[in-house]
């Protein structure tokens, strides 16, 4: 047999090695990502249920005894399981589940509000057809509650990000040690613009 050249196989390690590293912060990023969408989940289907609690408890005036006795709430009670479920299919099919919301925009904000529309009047009909019928302010109340809590999940996953990046970027500046930049003109403002974006 013939044997591979030493030099063969050091120029192929490093290539190898490199490769590796490379698949690594993919692994890590998809990790992550699934992790978020799994807690978004999680709250997703704790918020659809709370925003029409909420809504049905703020039409009764708080009186969580008053509002425990009736029919309506009976029915809530067994209809949320469903609407959390199909309201997080919905969410997957609008792709909120998906998105970078680190880079939360315009376009993530109007899918919610479409996602939102759409699982509220899917929540009005399902409980009015196969359960018993509730009142319009009951409905708007509670599909302006779900917006709501939907959002602030993905903004505040950005604005977490957001503070976070910013805390980092400040202690690695009072860690950076201290450069004197000798000149002045076009260049030298160039240079130090592009040191305070660093």
């Amino acid at each position: 047999m013939k044997k591979k050249n030493s030099a063969d196989l050091d120029t192929k390690r490093p290539a190898e090695r490199k490769k590796r590293e490379s698949i690594h912060p993919n692994k890590q990023t998809a990790t992550r990502r699934y992790l978020v969408a799994l807690c978004l989940i999680l709250f997703d289907i704790i918020s659809v249920a709370a925003a029409y609690f909420m809504s049905l408890w703020l039409l009764y005036d708080l009186n969580f005894s008053a509002m425990a006795v009736t029919e309506e709430f009976r029915s809530l009670l067994r209809f949320l399981p469903i609407y959390a479920f199909s309201s997080v299919i919905i969410f997957c099919i609008f792709h909120l589940y998906q998105s970078l919301w680190r880079f939360a925009s315009f376009v993530e904000f109007r899918r919610v509000v479409v996602a939102s529309l759409v699982t509220g009047v899917l929540h009005g009909v399902a409980i009015s057809i196969f359960f018993v019928p509730m009142g319009p302010a009951y409905f708007v109340l509670g599909t302006v509650l779900q917006f709501l809590f939907v959002l602030a999940s993905r903004f505040a996953y950005r604005c977490a990000r957001m503070v976070r990046d910013h805390k980092k970027k400040r202690l690695h500046r009072a860690a950076a040690s201290r450069v004197m930049l000798i000149g002045a003109g076009a260049a030298g403002n160039i240079v130090l613009r592009d040191m305070h974006n660093a």
